[in-house]
């Protein structure tokens, strides 16, 4: 069985933000355990899934208004009934170009 990765992406608003006017930590953590319910609910029933635990979240820069975040979700490692997935996470900005009328 060839297992694929699964993609989501979000666009930060105001209502994700902190009182820095950056994402929210809790907002990200949500949308991580998100994208990993989405990938675990490929392989088995969504009603047998727990996340029991997340691992190692790593905030490296700020992310504003205005960007997309993303995650990509992959089952990288299985043991009986415990399934553990490998989660990354990026940011681009939502406005690649600025348009304008000459």
């Amino acid at each position: 069985m060839k297992l694929k990765t699964h993609s989501i992406c979000r666009l930060v608003k105001s209502e994700d933000l902190n009182h820095h006017g950056t994402l929210f930590a809790g907002k990200t953590a949500m949308w991580f355990v998100e994208a990993g319910f989405i990938a675990a609910a490929s392989l088995t029933h969504p009603e047998n899934i727990v996340c029991i635990n997340v691992h190692g979240m790593l905030f490296k820069k700020p992310v504003r208004s205005g960007k997309s975040s993303g995650w990509k979700a992959k089952l990288c490692w299985r043991q009986e009934r415990d399934w553990f997935l490998m989660l990354k996470c990026w940011t681009t900005s939502a406005i690649s170009h600025a348009w304008t009328d000459s």
